[in-house]
């Protein structure tokens, strides 16, 4: 996977790859907060008025998220304990919604910990293909978990819209960007970790130092000069510079004048 380490932060495939990061680390909180928020769906009290230990006389919109419930105003339990009909009152589809998020959840902490990693180690353009890919999955199963709309719960009872579900719309969301952004993440130029130091007329006036230079001129007139200096115990320095057209004009003006 990795072709070679930089320093830390350096950001071998650019700050594309920290954008891609940063958003992860955003929808990741984002999917968080959806599993942990009781207030998926909210339904009245008194829908509950039959159920045991947990009577109408609170009267408010009584919030059901996916592991947790609202058993008191503002405090959320989880269902196994305290709910008298659990999961009979949930039904199979809102354990596939949970099943889903938790998915989610899970390869969003493994993509974004190597979206990281990335920022400091250069990886082959197809694994970063394939990281892309991995975003979107985790955006549809983030999006799965609203399959709790369907559920017994909210068959029988008239769910409503609720703060999680509105946090679960900005995790797909964030994955979706997470996984469009790795797509557009440029390869790792291997170039630019070639050592650029300076040779000294010293050096070259040594036996053991060979010097190369190579002169490509390109259609658009501008003219790459690359000079290769070989030492006897096998380093090498490479510099590299280009040369705009004017100046390569300049040149040949010059040579024209000297014959």
């Amino acid at each position: 996977m990795a072709k070679g380490c930089r320093p830390c932060c350096s950001l071998p495939h650019g700050w594309l790859s920290l954008a891609v990061a940063i958003v992860a680390t955003v929808g990741l909180s984002m999917s968080l907060n959806t599993l942990s928020n009781c207030r998926f769906v909210t339904i009245s009290d008194d829908a509950f008025a039959d159920l045991p230990g947990m009577s109408s006389i609170m009267n408010i919109n009584r919030g059901f998220g996916l592991t947790t419930y609202e058993k008191y105003e503002n405090s959320c339990q989880p269902y196994n304990e305290g709910w008298a009909r659990f999961p009979e009152d949930l039904g199979a589809i809102h354990i596939a919604a949970r099943a889903f998020a938790i998915v989610a959840t899970v390869f969003g902490v493994i993509a974004m910990i190597i979206s990281w990693c990335i920022c400091c180690i250069a990886c082959d353009i197809r694994f970063l293909k394939g990281l892309g890919v991995t975003y979107g999955c985790i955006m549809v199963f983030q999006g799965l978990a609203f399959m709790f709309f369907e559920a017994d719960l909210c068959k029988r009872h008239e769910c409503a819209f609720a703060n999680a579900a509105g946090l679960n719309i900005a995790a797909v969301i964030l994955w979706a960007i997470a996984s469009f952004l790795s797509f557009l993440v440029p390869p790792f130029d291997e170039s630019a970790t070639d050592s650029v130091l300076p040779v000294t007329s010293d050096d070259m006036n040594q036996k053991n130092v060979t010097e190369k230079i190579t002169e490509i001129i390109n259609a658009d007139g501008t003219k790459v000069v690359t000079r290769e200096v070989l030492h006897a115990d096998g380093s090498k320095v490479v510099e590299t510079t280009k040369i705009g057209k004017e100046d390569v004009e300049k040149e040949r003006d010059m040579e024209a004048v000297n014959v």
